[in-house]
């Protein structure tokens, strides 16, 4: 099978589904990885934009990631790219990975770069569309509207890859933190903990279904 991620930021694919992307490559499909956007400009200290290509091959190989796609739209300010340009910069995407199966950011995340991804990758997956996509699932990696929780239904068993994911994380220096924020490995290890409980897991990653075709 041909797998997709798209992740606004890097170190969003190793947040939201990094056991689930190991765990497909050690089945043999074909992982492939897009990233939106690109720290530039004198808004970012140079410490968080140096390195940060090495960081996201790095962290790819750990995860298994077959073919990284990096779109280079401006971090922080997706609101400023054309709405058309960015849905077809990720429909060009779908049409050289064919996937089976995508996975998304969640819809309803505080950052904007979040849910700006999460409607053009709806758009380039649209029905009729060319693809094949069977399944469209929206992984979680950030803060979420109280409002408006993420609310999964769909849990990979990531015990036998949660050690890979937390090492992809490692790879992205400059992102990694300590506890107890969100990005450090006690926090990843805790969140997985959580998820598993909800469906009988040591370790899980949760999604929401977005689009199901059952043949």
């Amino acid at each position: 099978m041909n797998i997709l991620i798209i992740a606004p930021h890097p170190d969003d694919e190793v947040l939201g589904c990094g056991g689930t992307m190991a765990l497909h490559a050690k089945r043999n499909d074909d992982v492939y990885l897009c990233i939106v956007t690109k720290r530039e400009g004198q808004e970012w200290p140079r410490e968080k934009v140096e390195g940060r290509e090495e960081h996201i091959n790095a962290a790819s190989k750990t995860l298994g990631v077959k073919e990284t796609f990096c779109l280079g739209f401006p971090d922080g300010r997706l609101d400023t790219v054309p709405q058309r340009e960015f849905n077809d910069a990720l429909l060009d995407v779908v049409n050289k990975t064919r996937p089976d199966i995508m996975y998304i950011p969640n819809r309803n995340d505080v950052h904007d770069d979040h849910r700006r991804t999460y409607q053009a990758a709806l758009v380039a997956s649209r029905p009729g569309g060319g693809h094949e996509i069977k399944k469209i699932l929206s992984y979680e990696s950030g803060w979420v509207f109280p409002n408006t929780p993420f609310a999964p239904t769909v849990f990979t068993d990531i015990k036998d890859t949660l050690d890979t994911k937390l090492a992809a994380m490692q790879e992205y220096k400059t992102e990694a933190a300590e506890y107890p924020h969100l990005r450090s490995p006690e926090a990843i290890r805790a969140m997985a903990m959580r998820r598993g409980s909800y469906a009988g897991l040591e370790y899980a990653e949760a999604f929401e279904l977005v689009r199901e075709i059952v043949v």
